[in-house]
């Protein structure tokens, strides 16, 4: 017991090395699915993946119908990139019959992403099937589709070659999902992000009513601060009101418990420099450097992109000879 609370501490510090020492003990001491996990995680962070797999098919062992052991050693044995076994990645997820609807989902996600080309089409026609369906699986399916449109029309637009069927295809199947009544605050978002980034203009009023219900919700997300500038900035909104919006939502985000004063700072900054306000976003992330030294890399990099590198070098000399001097 000792053994992997000390295992389990050191993790917490992300120091992995001592982690594993401890964990390697209480799994010697006492194996158990517990241990065996721990030590999955723990390779996990230290990109040893191999490891990883050995450990989560322990674990499996222990306990056979284990769903989430079956969902982690599927993404594990796929993230690794090499001899994949689909027949036991479909055993894994859908080879039972009272396989989760979880594992339905994310066997289906797998095939889409790294299948072959026909167990992409075969696995985006189920995908599609299920997204007709009411309830909360029909739901999450949807959802998931809804993504996989995204990353469609990303792609397309990446490549020069928009296709307005595509586009007007994610409209209809984000509309369904963002009326569903199980349709929750992040489609809200998504949706209004897509019409922002991928629809013409016409359809922006959609994207501010959306953006609205966001806001009536919660308004004081870093969701809201994103939606609000981008749309202020496809709308070309002037300056001045970009930055008026960021201070409104730090005056909103700084009444939660949510978030700490400085990191309050540094998100409405990088929003706002990325807004195109880059002059009062850069003097933001700088607020959140003063109030916090861990925020120098933030701050050095929007120096950086903003071409002061010059200031930047100063910035990170100034912040070393400090530390040095302690």
């Amino acid at each position: 017991q000792r053994s992997i609370l000390q295992a389990m501490g050191y993790f917490q510090f992300n120091d992995f090395a001592s982690s594993l020492t401890h964990a390697i003990r209480a799994d010697e001491l006492k194996p158990s699915r517990k241990t065996k996990l721990l030590l999955a995680e723990i390779y996990q962070n230290r990109s040893q993946v191999d490891e990883q797999i050995t450990y989560l098919r322990q674990a499996l062992r222990i306990v056979p119908t284990d769903a989430v052991v079956k969902q982690q050693l599927a993404q594990a044995i796929v993230g690794r990139g090499r001899d994949v076994n689909w027949a036991e990645i479909e055993s894994l997820l859908v080879g039972s019959s009272s396989a989760s609807p979880r594992s339905q989902l994310l066997y289906v996600g797998i095939l889409i992403s790294r299948g072959t080309a026909e167990q992409k089409a075969t696995a985006e026609n189920q995908l599609k099937e299920w997204a007709e369906q009411e309830g909360v699986f029909g739901t999450d399916a949807l959802r998931v589709y809804c993504s996989l449109l995204r990353s469609k029309v990303n792609s397309a637009m990446n490549l020069g070659n928009p296709k307005d069927a595509l586009i007007t295809e994610s409209i209809q199947q984000h509309t369904a999902l963002t009326e569903s009544p199980l349709s929750n605050y992040n489609d809200l978002y998504t949706f209004a992000d897509f019409l922002i980034q991928y629809a013409d203009s016409s359809y922006l009023d959609k994207a501010a009513n959306l953006i609205r219900q966001m806001d009536a919700e919660n308004d004081a997300t870093i969701y809201s601060l994103n939606a609000n500038l981008n749309l202020a900035k496809k709308q070309n909104v002037s300056t001045e009101k970009r930055i008026e919006i960021a201070e409104s939502w730090i005056d909103r985000a700084s009444q939660t418990d949510t978030l700490t004063e400085d990191l309050v700072w540094l998100i409405a900054g990088k929003a706002l420099a990325l807004s195109g306000a880059e002059e009062r976003g850069i003097k933001w992330i700088e607020k959140a450097y003063q109030r916090s030294p861990r925020f120098l890399v933030e701050y050095v990099l929007a120096l950086g992109r903003s071409k002061q590198g010059q200031k930047a070098i100063d910035v990170c000399a100034r912040h070393y000879l400090k530390d040095t001097s302690k």
